[in-house]
Order: structure tokens, then sequence, then C-alpha cells
């Protein structure tokens, strides 16, 4: 599983990517994999959210 990332870094990725940067181009500058910056951008379209999707089974106590 992977690291979560920032959510500044989440904020200058979607940030870079409304400027007019190609995702690929975006995810090079911040060293990320570029598949991040394509789910957060989909998130992001979807959602209006930056923030990471909760983790783990759906219903259960913590």
């Amino acid at each position: 599983m992977g690291k979560t990332i920032s959510h500044d870094l989440r904020l200058r990725l979607v940030r870079g990517i409304a400027d007019g940067k190609s995702r690929r181009s975006v995810a090079a500058q911040f060293e990320v994999a570029p598949s991040t910056a394509v789910r957060l951008q989909a998130r992001y379209a979807a959602t209006g959210s930056i923030e990471p999707a909760q983790a783990g089974p759906p219903g259960r106590n913590r």
C-alpha cells in the first residue's frame, strides 16, 4: 500500500492541472506517480474534494 500524500501536495497537484499543465507533467514536477495525479484529478472532478477516501471496510466501528 502506498503512502498518503499531504494535503498541501494534493492542492498543488490540482492547481497545477487547473492551470493547464498535463497530469503527467504535474506528476513529474512533484515526483509522484502519474496514476496519483490522474486519480486525484478524477476525485476532485467528481466530488470537489481533495481529501483522501476513507480506508478500510465500510461500516466498521474503530
